[in-house]
C-alpha cells in the first residue's frame, strides 16, 4: 500500500466539499480515542469514507467493507481516478481493507465478518425499516465501549423506499431504536448528519 497517497487522498477529501467530508477527521478520531483495530463499514459508494477509514486503521487494524455494489470511481474530484479494488492503482494492494460484495443482512456476509469489533458505519439506502433492521442485527457485533456511527440522519426524504417513510428516516430509527433500548446517542446536522451510538 502506498501510504503516501492514502494519506493525500484523505487530506484532500476533507477539504473538497462533499455530503461526507466535514465527518471524515471524526472516523480518524473515533479510531484514535477507541485504540480500535476493527471497522465494519456498510455501504461504500465511492469509497469516501473508507479512504478515511483505511487511513485511520493503517498500521494498526483491519476494516471490512461491505456493499451491494462494487464501488464505483466517482470520475469527479480527488477519487476521479481510484478504483479502490484495482492493486495496480495509485493505492495498490490495501492489505488492512476486505471488501465483501453482497448484502448487509445476508447470512453469507454475517458468517464472513467478525464477531465482535471496535466501531460500526453505516451508510445504506436510509430507509426506515432496514435502518431498524441493521442496527437490530449488527449492535451485537460492536463490543462494550464501541460506537456505531450512521450518515444521513439530517435526511428528511429518501427515494430508495417503496414504503411510507417518516420523516427523516435514519433519524427516526435511531431514535427509537435507542429509546427501546435505553442507548446514548447525539446527533450532527452538518455535512447531511451523523448520529453516533455509544454502545454501553
Amino acid at each position: 500500500m502506498d501510504s503516501a497517497v492514502l494519506k493525500e487522498r484523505y487530506e484532500m477529501l476533507c477539504a473538497e466539499p462533499s455530503d461526507i467530508n466535514e465527518h471524515l477527521p471524526t472516523f480518524v478520531q473515533a479510531v484514535e480515542e477507541l485504540n480500535a483495530t476493527k471497522v465494519i463499514e456498510i455501504g461504500v459508494r465511492y469509497g469516501l469514507s473508507t479512504i478515511a477509514w483505511m487511513y485511520a486503521l493503517q498500521d494498526r487494524g483491519q476494516l471490512w467493507a461491505v456493499d451491494c455494489s462494487y464501488p464505483i470511481p466517482s470520475g469527479v474530484g480527488v477519487l476521479g481516478d481510484v478504483n479502490l479494488l484495482d492493486p495496480q492503482g495509485p493505492l495498490g494492494v490495501v492489505p488492512h481493507w476486505m471488501f465483501l460484495l453482497g448484502y448487509d443482512t445476508s447470512q453469507q456476509v454475517l458468517d464472513a465478518l467478525p464477531g465482535k469489533v471496535d466501531i460500526l458505519f453505516l451508510d445504506t439506502n436510509h430507509v426506515y425499516e432496514e435502518t431498524l433492521v441493521e442496527l437490530d442485527l449488527y449492535l451485537p457485533r460492536v463490543r462494550s465501549g464501541g460506537r456505531i456511527y450512521l450518515h444521513d440522519t439530517a435526511i428528511e426524504f429518501t427515494g430508495n423506499a417503496t414504503t411510507p417513510q417518516p420523516l427523516f428516516p435514519v433519524r427516526t430509527a435511531v431514535e427509537e431504536f435507542c429509546a427501546e433500548r435505553d442507548l446514548r446517542w447525539d446527533n450532527k446536522t452538518n455535512c447531511s448528519g451523523l448520529g453516533t451510538i455509544y454502545v454501553p
